[in-house]
């Protein structure tokens, strides 16, 4: 009972012992289970309805024998194994989208950003350059520049810029860059910029609802380097580069509507805008604990600032308990200002943590008008769990953790993770520092959550580590402590063991 599964053959050898008696008439000799390891797809095969694939079951050799030990006279039959082709699935093509993907309420003269993200790529696609046009709305806004992103130079020594165009009258911001080699095959992130356009607002509106134009991808080509040896869509051997598919997802701009009469916009200093508040009852960007909160309240009457009024502003913690009453006169700009710092009490800080609101009125000409804030204190980046991803590991062997956290800050931020590993006596064994980007990125999802999941591995442990239970504990920085960073939030830590090898 050989088998031989490179040479391709089995030798079986059997006999029956007395008292068996000999077999005789139609009987099976044996039984054998095959397994189809490559099965051809339709692209090898030239497509659906083509003939299929035969392969043969034959005998090398075959000796049967009587019970006195001579040999049978017989005839083989060998067989064939027909197999069919099976569909190629290409790979989820990427989507290319314009985030923000909501822009609203911003002041003429004022300069804002679009960028045009590639996301979902997967690593199949070879992506070589690409040529795209952001279209938009020349009335209401205008394009001043345009700057590559991340996503080709990641993993090339170089780019080069083919096309670099603006077209005000139209309302187009066309660019085309490719990669220079050397470079990395099949390297690309899973997302990324691929560039960004600034833009001059020209106009607002005294119309209501204001105009709005989609900031839309057309036309748009993504071209993958040639890969002859690929057979499969949508390389499919050739010697030159191909097109690759994909899904858009366009932005949306929204002309500032201009209040005419008494008007009180309430926001915050500390971010900028959209994320600042800016707007009829608009939230703002999220705080960490203890953090300055500084408001503004602008106050006009058709749009030109009231001087030297006295606004109100009233604060109340996420349980609805009021903690504070301000007052203070605008300025010769119309702007009014007051600032608290978020309080920490102790053991019931929990209490602080949720949506936050700020109220703030002022009489204008015999009439009141306010406008009311939210925003979120939260941990920036909140660590959930880490989890070993075995039971035990060996001395010498490679630990691997998935480490889980979560976010609901709007905007986007950097942040460095620190893995730290103690054994049962409480040496440090290993570490591992991670740098990621966390944040929603869109204030449209404001109270939104966005969880992530990393897996942090190659960690030896080494050979003076004491066997027995082991720690793992993970913290969330803006930076390290020694280039000034501070904790985003508890730590969180597991449990595992360290065996002896063998």
């Amino acid at each position: 009972d050989d088998p031989y599964p490179t040479e391709g053959w089995y030798w079986i050898a059997y006999s029956k012992m007395a008292p068996e008696s000999p077999a005789s008439g139609t009987v099976p000799i044996f039984s054998m289970t095959f397994e189809i390891i490559k099965q051809p797809y339709d692209f090898q095969t030239g497509g659906p309805g083509v003939d299929p694939i035969d392969t043969f079951l034959d005998f090398i050799s075959t000796d049967l024998s009587d019970p006195d030990g001579q040999p049978i006279p017989h005839d083989v039959e060998p067989a064939t194994v027909r197999i069919w082709e099976q569909k190629f699935a290409l790979p989820l093509y990427p989507t290319i989208k314009v985030l923000p993907a909501k822009i609203e309420n911003l002041p003429e003269c004022t300069n804002f950003d679009v960028e045009v993200w590639i996301v979902n790529v997967n690593s199949y696609y070879d992506i070589a350059g690409f040529d795209i046009t952001l279209n938009f709305d020349p009335t209401l806004i205008e394009a001043v520049d345009i700057t590559e992103g991340d996503f080709l130079a990641s993993y090339a020594s170089s780019t080069f810029v083919i096309l670099e165009e603006i077209d005000n009258n139209v309302g187009t911001a066309r660019f085309a860059l490719v990669q220079i080699p050397p470079r990395t095959m099949f390297g690309a992130p899973s997302s990324g910029i691929l560039f960004k356009v600034t833009f001059h607002v020209i106009f607002e509106s005294t119309v209501s609802p204001p105009p709005e134009c989609l900031l839309t991808l057309d036309p748009s080509d993504i071209a993958l380097f040639p890969h002859p040896e690929i057979l499969a869509p949508p390389y499919n051997g050739l010697p030159w580069s191909v097109a690759l598919d994909h899904f858009k997802e366009p932005g949306r701009y929204i002309a500032k509507y201009k209040a005419l009469g008494r008007a009180i916009d309430l926001y915050v200093a500390d971010f900028p805008y959209p994320f600042n508040g800016q707007g009829p009852n608009r939230p703002s960007e999220g705080y960490p604990p203890q953090k300055m909160v500084n408001l503004r309240a602008l106050v006009t009457y058709n749009l030109w600032p009231v001087q030297y009024k006295p606004v109100t502003f009233e604060i109340h913690d996420p349980q609805g308990r009021l903690v504070a009453v301000r007052t203070a006169l605008t300025n010769a700009n119309g702007i009014a200002s007051v600032s608290y710092r978020l309080p920490w009490p102790c053991e019931q800080y929990p209490d602080v943590f949720g949506v936050w609101t700020v109220k703030a009125t002022v009489d204008v000409y015999c009439e009141v008008v306010n406008d009311t804030l939210q925003f979120k204190l939260w941990w920036p980046l909140e660590l959930l769990s880490v989890e070993p991803l075995k039971d035990s590991y060996e001395i010498f062997e490679h630990m691997s953790f998935k480490v889980t956290m979560k976010t609901c800050f709007v905007m986007s931020y950097n942040a460095t993770i620190v893995l730290t590993v103690y054994d049962e006596v409480g040496q440090p064994i290993g570490h591992k520092v991670v740098t990621l980007t966390y944040g929603l990125n869109d204030i449209e999802k404001w109270c939104q959550w966005a969880e992530y999941e990393i897996i942090i591995e190659c960690i030896e442990i080494p050979k003076w580590s004491a066997p027995g239970q082991a720690t793992v504990y993970v913290v969330s920085l803006s930076n390290l402590p020694w280039n000034g960073g501070q904790a985003l939030s508890p730590e969180v830590f597991a449990t595992f063991g360290i065996a002896i090898p063998g």
